[in-house]
């Protein structure tokens, strides 16, 4: 029984994947190879879990699954945040305050700024996701 074809919208969890697996095995004859759907819902569990966890849970070979992902077509990248010229600020600040904005592109930190350059910053840097 062929499993259905995951697209990369659908989220599965390592327990669904687990079932399917399950289901293929039960119903196999002989030693036949795992289908290129069972591999592709395998390999798109990753990075939700550790390529050990899955190998280990899926009875899979570890090397074979860490190919697989490899394999898989790289997500579209983002571009880089481009330089941002805010204009002159001023020599002195309002206060003696440090701002740090962590975002999963990078962390802007920024010390001695007036209220609302930070504000501008921060919306600024938080557009660039």
């Amino acid at each position: 029984m062929e499993a259905r074809r995951l697209t990369d919208q659908q989220s599965v969890s390592l327990e669904q994947v687990q079932e399917r697996f399950g289901k293929w095995r039960s119903n196999r004859n002989g030693r036949p190879r795992i289908p290129e759907s069972l591999w592709e819902a395998a390999a798109y569990l990753y990075p939700a879990y550790c390529l050990n966890r899955i190998a280990r849970s899926l009875g899979l070979d570890y090397t074979k699954l860490k190919q697989r992902v490899a394999q898989r077509r790289p997500e579209p990248c983002r571009p880089a945040a481009q330089f941002i010229d805010l204009g002159f600020i001023g020599s002195r600040p309002e206060c003696g305050l440090t701002i740090e904005i962590h975002h999963r592109n990078g962390t802007l930190s920024v010390q001695g700024a007036g209220t609302r350059e930070l504000m501008k910053l921060a919306r600024l840097f938080s557009k660039c996701s």
